[in-house]
């Protein structure tokens, strides 16, 4: 099965198709100012719950990792900011 990106990669390769997609994850900001706390704090652990049912190794735990990086970082900032 041919796996093909928007911006025209194309592979047969599962494993390589994901790390592309990986890629082109992490240089998207991920945008969750939108979100509520408590919607953040679900978010958070639900990314958790699929890192740990990721395989060691896995091109899937890259965005993961990105996605829970963005969400402590907002978080962070909201603590930060004066009321």
């Amino acid at each position: 099965m041919i796996h093909q990106c928007p911006c025209g990669f194309a592979t047969d390769d599962q494993l390589w198709f994901e790390s592309h997609q990986a890629r082109h994850i992490l240089k998207r900001d991920h945008d969750v100012g939108g979100l509520t706390a408590s919607e953040l704090e679900r978010a958070r652990r639900d990314l958790m719950v699929s890192l740990s049912l990721a395989v060691p190794g896995s091109a899937m735990r890259v965005p993961i990792l990105a996605h829970i990086s963005a969400i402590d970082a907002e978080l962070a900032r909201r603590t930060q900011e004066p009321p």
